[in-house]
């Protein structure tokens, strides 16, 4: 089993100003970005914040990326390029809406 991936997030807005509305981004793939909600949203309950809507982008290739392969494919490495790209998938992001418990 591979070991459980952590990401720095800012704590968790404390005091009479905090805002009503937080929103969180999880990079990675979505098992992954989806455990590392679990975790930050535990932590964010405690201090009264609930999640309210979720959505995840899957990862995209940069433009340059699939242009250059394309390109290479004259030397046949772009072809094995183009395969790799179609065979996997950069990670995406997964942002998580919450709100103050008290002000649902």
């Amino acid at each position: 089993m591979a070991p459980r991936r952590t990401i720095d997030l800012p704590p968790p807005p404390e005091g009479p100003d905090r805002p009503v509305i937080l929103v969180r981004v999880y990079p990675g793939y979505h098992e992954e970005a989806l455990e590392l909600f679990q975790i930050d949203a535990e932590d964010l309950a405690v201090h009264g914040y609930v999640p309210v809507a979720q959505s995840y982008a899957e990862g995209r290739y940069a433009g340059w990326y699939v242009t250059l392969a394309a390109i290479l494919v004259i030397f046949v490495i772009g072809i094995i390029l183009l395969v790799y790209m179609a065979a996997t998938r950069p990670p995406g992001n997964l942002a998580v809406t919450y709100m103050l418990r008290s002000e649902i």
